[in-house]
């Protein structure tokens, strides 16, 4: 018989594999053309084990990726994870050097990859 603490513990592992499927995993495995997309996206790499790359890696279109980055797979994952987290705002008539904009509103990741940094430092969520 589970104790309580395990039980809660499988019930967050389940809940966290609901939610990575909703992940936009398709910029995992292929470049997106910029004929199809205003932002471009050439991070893809296809790889699936891990969220930090190793020392050889590359992207599928044959750049290098620096070494202990994030995969594009933990980007994706974390920008589900994250998708309502505010990171900065964005809006008309904004003052330089500061955050302070008028008619601004919150940008957040928006369940998008592009908003996740190679470098970023990843939840502990994603990490799992």
């Amino acid at each position: 018989m589970a104790t309580n603490k395990i039980m809660i513990n499988k019930f967050k592992n389940m809940a966290d594999c609901a939610d990575a499927v909703y992940a936009k995993l398709d910029f995992v495995f292929e470049d997106i053309d910029a004929f199809f997309d205003s932002d471009k996206w050439n991070e893809a790499d296809g790889i699936r084990l891990g969220n930090q790359t190793k020392e050889n890696d590359r992207y599928l279109n044959g750049r290098e990726i620096l070494p202990n980055s994030n995969t594009a797979y933990a980007r994706a994952i974390e920008a589900r994870f994250n998708q309502d987290k505010v990171i900065g705002k964005e809006g008309d008539w904004c003052v330089p050097f500061t955050k302070a904009c008028l008619s601004s509103k919150d940008k957040t990741l928006a369940n998008d990859p592009k908003n996740v940094s190679p470098t970023d430092t990843l939840s502990l969520r994603t990490q799992n």
